[in-house]
């Protein structure tokens, strides 16, 4: 934090002393804003809603307070440097500020209906103005990919653009900010242009699909939470033209860009979520599991978060069946995960010693949140074996699937403590090391609560959480 405080220091610096030109007072304000976006995102909201700074101390970084902005801030930011440098505008800070858009809407609940509108109107907008750049850029790239075959001797040299090639762009958590060159690891005065090649166009409409579902995934919780209140009919209906409209603009896209199914992954998945989600909307819970057979681990990951949308969307009649089909979507995910953890400590897998702790952390958060999930089953059960009173061999049934139940809980988090309180070894980098403390801590206040029932008050961080809540003092 204090190399980014002292980079922040020399940008403002910069800006007084060096009496910068346009190009160069553009580019300062820009590496100031995507620096701040980058501390938001590998710091302050890892993952969507970890925060690694609440277990560092910084009280002795003087002015730490002007790193920590908020997502919104930045998002003004960016707007503002947009506004002030319509002519120096470059494709790379389009694109932070269209991520910025979309981690805005995913760390958000209930987004009022005015503003959700504001946020797609101008995502959208930036959007086509970014893709402008790029078509424009791409063509730049042709012409000269062009004009260098037909000037080579051997034109079996010549090797094409490889969009087989997988995104590197994570939009699921965020990470894959356009961070302008390696030279901002010193934390100097980037002012250097990112690469651009054809995969930056595919993460630009990956991106567009990964913000409709944001926006629709907050639609629906607003619906589940108080229809027609957070967001009214007329702002509803305005919102779904927009999104049509975008849809079919992104789709168009696809097909110009010549994308295949398997050329970028992400992009796959983003688009099939989209049409989940619309099976949510409509009710179809039959239509809707079947949409979620892909078994690759990314496509569980975001099964996952379908189902708990899921959930809460439909009655309590359709609790076990969702409850039971996630429950065993986590468990594939444990085995991929732990395979690919044993692989990397038994020597199996080669030079990957860094990725180890990452892996622990998604293995311990898969176990964790199966274990909340059986617990979700075994209140389930609690509630049926209560309307069935006096009825003996139905009631024994369900007291053993309540105990079973209980027991999977208990020995998911009894492991998942113990493997996060592991060391991943010095290739771990410190904000790993902080991600997987915290998942210790998690498995470590449940398991609390379920080892010594009723004598604690229900933690904040499972305050949502009815089958913990039952377990606490009142």
């Amino acid at each position: 934090m204090k190399g980014y405080l002292e980079a922040m220091r020399a940008y403002d610096r910069a800006l007084i002393s060096e009496k910068p030109n346009n190009d160069d007072t553009y580019n300062i304000h820009y590496n100031q804003t995507r620096l701040l976006l980058k501390i938001y995102t590998d710091y302050v909201n890892v993952d969507g809603y970890i925060n690694l700074l609440q277990y560092v101390n910084l009280d002795g970084i003087d002015s730490v307070e002007t790193l920590l902005v908020t997502i919104d801030a930045i998002i003004k930011r960016f707007e503002t440097v947009v506004e002030s440098f319509p002519e120096e505008v470059g494709w790379d800070l389009l694109f932070n500020l269209l991520i910025s858009y979309s981690t805005y809407v995913e760390s958000q609940t209930n987004i009022p209906g005015e503003t959700l509108i504001n946020i797609v109107t101008g995502f959208i907008s930036h959007f086509h103005h970014i893709m402008r750049l790029e078509n424009e850029l791409l063509e730049s790239v042709d012409m000269a990919n062009l004009n260098e075959q037909e000037e080579e001797d051997d034109v079996s040299s010549y090797r094409p653009d490889n969009l087989a090639e997988q995104s590197q762009v994570d939009l699921r958590t965020g990470t894959g900010i356009k961070t302008r060159g390696a030279e901002n690891e010193d934390y100097g005065l980037a002012l250097s242009t990112e690469t651009f090649d054809k995969e930056t166009v595919v993460d630009t409409v990956t991106l567009g699909y990964k913000f409709v579902y944001e926006i629709m995934a907050n639609q629906l919780e607003s619906e589940n939470t108080a229809p027609g209140k957070i967001i009214n009919v007329a702002q509803k209906n305005y919102l779904e033209e927009l999104l049509v409209k975008f849809i079919n603009q992104l789709d168009d896209m696809v097909v110009t860009l010549k994308i295949g199914q398997s050329d970028v992954q992400e992009l796959v998945i983003a688009k099939r979520s989209i049409e989940s989600l619309k099976l949510l909307y409509q009710g179809d819970l039959h239509m809707f599991l079947d949409t979620l057979g892909t078994t690759d681990e990314d496509s569980m990951m975001s099964n996952v978060e379908l189902l708990d949308m899921a959930i809460n969307t439909f009655s309590t009649e359709n609790s076990w069946q969702i409850r039971t089909y996630l429950s065993r979507t986590l468990g594939k995910l444990q085995t991929i995960l732990a395979e690919r953890q044993s692989n990397i400590i038994s020597g199996k897998t080669k030079n990957k010693d860094n990725e180890l702790s990452p892996i622990v952390f998604s293995l311990c958060d898969v176990m964790i949140n199966r274990a909340d999930n059986e617990l979700s089953r075994c209140l389930l059960k609690q509630t049926e074996l209560n309307q069935l009173q006096g009825q003996s061999h139905p009631e024994e049934d369900i007291v053993k699937t309540i105990e079973l139940l209980q027991q999977n809980a208990k020995t998911l988090l009894v492991n998942a403590k113990s493997i996060a309180h592991r060391s991943c070894g010095f290739s771990e980098y410190i904000t790993d090391k902080l991600k997987r403390n915290y998942i210790y801590g998690q498995a470590s206040i449940r398991l609390d609560i379920i080892e010594s029932p009723r004598t604690r008050k229900i933690p904040e961080d499972l305050d949502d959480q009815p089958s913990y809540r039952a377990l606490c003092i009142p």
